[in-house]
């Protein structure tokens, strides 16, 4: 399978199993790794894991490392690799279109550029080549599939080694001027009065169904652009805003929750607002959805039973209302 591929889910399967089984520390219990206790400011990841730190976090994953180089069976099946969203096969042509006013006007399908395609990016065009060998000693093991190689006219190439699909693996085997002698990598070059660079360009997205994976791809650019190789498309960026929404709510109002007796849900306060269709719950009135905290006038995420009277963080308990209106209301229960 694809390197790339192999990614799907992992970090979501590692973090459940790495996750103590009685649920995030609070802060006090034992560390699972050493005879320390787990502050009650620690990382939450540390507190899922039931650790009181980095070392012993550290500790922790290597021993689950060795337990899947042991092929010891696991409480939780490891994901299927996900298929590569790019399905035909025939070359293309991937622009970079910075006249067209979008906020991200660079093309990608996929896991990565493969045999025939070519990548524009800033004005600059990169092709790249599927070089294989069908006698196994002429390659490294670190590329049974061969060589993924990203070519500029220049001469200059950018080698990986290359998944079973001829996309670009996750070994960089160097960066190589027009008579194969290895250079710095990503290091510029000059050819035609202008100064071009390798940049290893990852973009991160989702496909239709939610689930995220990287296309990566050497290409060729102007060494004056700032191309960072870590971008994200729209849908992964909405996707990502949410989730931070969702996690400053939930941690939010997690700590004035009593926790003893309340419910808390994760869920993004947009939903509630959507659900209430931009309508103050308190007083009634539209709620403007571009004024942002702290206007007067603002969205707020109102808990109909308050959290000091006990009410849990829910959908259900809660509601839409003008700031103002949420600050006015304080800690009185419905009905007072």
């Amino acid at each position: 399978m694809s390197a790339v591929g192999d990614e799907h889910g992992y970090w979501e399967w590692r973090d459940q199993l790495l996750a103590h089984p009685e649920g995030r520390a609070t802060g006090g219990g034992p560390c699972v790794k050493c005879p320390n206790t787990v502050p009650p400011n620690a990382h939450w990841k540390h507190r899922d894991r039931h650790v009181c730190g980095p070392r012993c976090n550290r500790l922790l994953a290597r021993q689950f490392s060795r337990t899947l180089a042991s092929a010891a069976p696991l409480r939780i099946d490891r994901p299927e690799p996900l298929a590569d969203p790019r399905t035909d096969p025939t070359p293309r042509v991937f622009r970079h279109d910075a006249a067209s006013g979008e906020p991200f006007p660079f093309e990608f399908h996929g896991f990565g550029p493969r045999h025939g395609d070519v990548v524009e990016r800033y004005g600059v065009c990169t092709g790249y080549q599927w070089l294989r060998s069908d006698n196994p000693a002429q390659v490294p093991p670190y590329a049974s599939h061969g060589f993924h190689v990203a070519s500029h006219e220049s001469g200059h190439h950018f080698v990986y080694a290359a998944t079973e699909l001829g996309s670009p693996g996750d070994t960089i085997h160097g960066d190589f001027d027009a008579d194969a002698v290895r250079r710095e990598t990503c290091s510029p070059f000059r050819y035609r009065g202008m100064d071009l660079v390798w940049c290893r360009e990852h973009i991160r997205d989702l496909t239709a169904d939610g689930q995220e994976y990287t296309w990566r791809a050497a290409v060729c650019v102007p060494a004056q652009v700032e191309h960072g190789p870590a971008l994200w498309s729209p849908a992964y960026r909405r996707r990502s805003e949410q989730r931070a929404r969702i996690n400053a709510s939930t941690a939010a109002h997690a700590r004035r929750v009593r926790l003893d007796a309340a419910t808390i849900e994760r869920f993004d306060p947009l939903e509630i607002f959507e659900r209430d269709e931009w309508i103050c719950q308190l007083c009634d009135e539209p709620v403007d959805r571009a004024l942002k905290h702290p206007d007067p006038l603002g969205a707020s995420l109102d808990h109909v039973l308050p959290l000091a009277a006990g009410g849990g963080h829910s959908r259900a308990n809660t509601q839409l209302a003008h700031w103002i209106c949420n600050v006015r209301k304080g800690a009185r229960t419905p009905g007072r």
